[in-house]
C-alpha cells in the first residue's frame, strides 16, 4: 500500500496540474489519493478473510454489546473517579469515535481516535476543574466510552 502510495505521489510533480502547486495543495491532493485508494481497497484491505473476518466482528461485537449492558461508571474494575463523572457517560467523546467506521485511511481512523481522545481529555478537565487529564485519568473513561460506543464492526475498525 506504502509503495503504491508512493509511487503515485512521485508521479504528482510530473502531471500538468499540479507542477506548480503549493505544499498545501499537494498535501491536500495525497491526502485525496489515500483515501481514494483505501475506498477501492477497504474491504480487501480489512476484511482480507472475507466472511470469516465478518463472523469473527460479529461474535466480538454482541460480546461487547452484553458488556455494555452490565457495566457503568461506577464498576469497580473501570476505577475511574467519581472526580471525573461529572460529564458521564461522556456522549461526544461515544459520538466521535462511533463514526471511525465512516472512515477507510488508516491515517482517518488514527485522527479519528485522537479527536476521541482530545474530547474525552476536555470532558475530564471540564468535569475535575484541573489544568490537565492524565493517563491514568484518560484510560479508564476512554475504556468505558468504547464499551458505550457500540460499534458495528470493531475488529476491523481498528485492525491492521
Amino acid at each position: 500500500m506504502e509503495r503504491a502510495l508512493n509511487s503515485l505521489y512521485e508521479c504528482l510533480p510530473r502531471e500538468k496540474m499540479w507542477r506548480f502547486a503549493n505544499a498545501e495543495r499537494i498535501s491536500f491532493v495525497k491526502k485525496s489519493v489515500e483515501r481514494s485508494l483505501m475506498a477501492q481497497l477497504y474491504v480487501y484491505a480489512l476484511y482480507p478473510n472475507g466472511e470469516a473476518d465478518q463472523s469473527r466482528d460479529s461474535v466480538f461485537h454482541k460480546s461487547v454489546q452484553k458488556l455494555a449492558a452490565e457495566i457503568n461508571p461506577d464498576h469497580p474494575q473501570l476505577r475511574i473517579s467519581v472526580r471525573l463523572r461529572g460529564e458521564c457517560p461522556w456522549p461526544s467523546a461515544q459520538a466521535e469515535i462511533g463514526i471511525i467506521n465512516a472512515y477507510k485511511s488508516p491515517r482517518d481512523k488514527m485522527a479519528c481516535i485522537v479527536r476521541c481522545c482530545e474530547t474525552i481529555e476536555n470532558l475530564i478537565i471540564l468535569a475535575s476543574e484541573r489544568g490537565a487529564a492524565s493517563a491514568d485519568d484518560i484510560t479508564p473513561v476512554l475504556v468505558y466510552v468504547l464499551i458505550q460506543a457500540r460499534f458495528s464492526s470493531f475488529i476491523v475498525a481498528t485492525y491492521k
